[in-house]
């Protein structure tokens, strides 16, 4: 079902940006603001900022996430500017593909708290939440590959936040703010995850008595490996992975929790996301592509646009 949005609309995103970006489609819509798919419109566009790499892009077009704030929410906007402007410089490659990336925000006012607008590299791919809704309307299962290489990458994400001095914590990881890249594949295939919206991120030299980031990977993870069709017993090694994301017993990994993690599920997730069969491969591709249905439309019609502008 087509969503619309419920603080900005494409002739606001046009004018807050100064044509900088060219709306395509909604991407997401809530309390604290609206997000938008858009094209940078050169050459009215400043020179593309040092975070941004075309080569990584390859021969398409990029595409741009656009926030606009609700009116009531503007706080958010200015912290997460602050947040991922923080995290895109700090965090080194490889493990800065697992986290949004700051592009540019609007400097019209010179005070990044009256800023209008943020704008991030678009993630090719689709939320968690858009993941499971996909799986449920397939009526299908996900595979337990599929389950085990988004906890293991969520923990390299979570990890790399945690090694910067001082520790950086997200505090809102709802499946809806961790997404699959499809346009970015590891060697093996499996779909890159991406945390996002960083409106609630800060950093910390001295964590919480309760780890909210830790206790809310356990409950996504465990969300998700609900929605598996592995009967326990079957798989010892599965078995003690679920038996991990259990409540009362999560937290037997504290002093380094996800490296512990992936330590411990590393050399399994790779095995059994290596011995997948053409039937798993072909229901997570069709599960993926239900679940990415609006970013791969937006980029369906970029293409067909600067193909016809090419004919033209």
């Amino acid at each position: 079902m087509e969503i619309n949005p419920k603080h900005s609309s494409k002739e606001d995103v046009a004018t807050v940006t100064k044509g900088i970006y060219e709306p395509i489609l909604l991407a997401g819509t809530g309390g604290v603001g609206d997000t938008w798919i858009c094209k940078r419109n050169p050459p009215a566009a400043a020179a593309a900022p040092a975070t941004e790499t075309s080569a990584e892009e390859g021969q398409m077009i990029p595409l741009y996430a656009v926030k606009l704030p609700s009116e009531r929410r503007q706080e958010f906007l200015q912290q997460e500017i602050t947040a991922l402007w923080y995290v895109t410089l700090s965090i080194a490659a490889p493990t800065d593909k697992h986290l949004q990336k700051y592009v540019d925000h609007d400097k019209s006012t010179g005070n990044e708290k009256d800023a209008a607008w943020l704008a991030s590299k678009a993630v090719m791919g689709c939320t968690l939440l858009q993941l499971t809704q996909a799986a449920e309307a397939f009526h299908m299962a996900l595979p337990k590959p599929l389950v085990l290489t988004i906890a293991l990458q969520l923990c390299d994400a979570l990890q790399a936040l945690r090694e910067l001095e001082p520790q950086f914590f997200h505090e809102d990881l709802a499946l809806s703010n961790i997404m699959l890249d499809v346009e970015k594949r590891g060697d093996n295939g499996a779909p890159t995850v991406v945390i996002i919206d960083f409106g609630r991120g800060r950093s910390r030299k001295t964590s919480h008595e309760h780890d909210l980031d830790l206790s809310m990977f356990h409950r996504d993870v465990g969300q998700i490996a609900d929605l598996c069709d592995t009967v326990v017993g079957q798989d010892p090694m599965w078995d003690s992975f679920v038996e991990v994301l259990v409540p009362s017993k999560q937290f037997q990994l504290e002093g380094a929790p996800y490296q512990s993690f992936r330590t411990r599920f590393k050399a399994y997730g790779d095995r059994i996301w290596d011995s997948m069969s053409e039937e798993e491969k072909q229901i997570i591709d069709a599960m993926l592509k239900e679940a990415s249905k609006v970013m791969l439309k937006a980029r369906a019609m970029v293409t067909e646009a600067v193909a016809k502008n090419d004919k033209d």
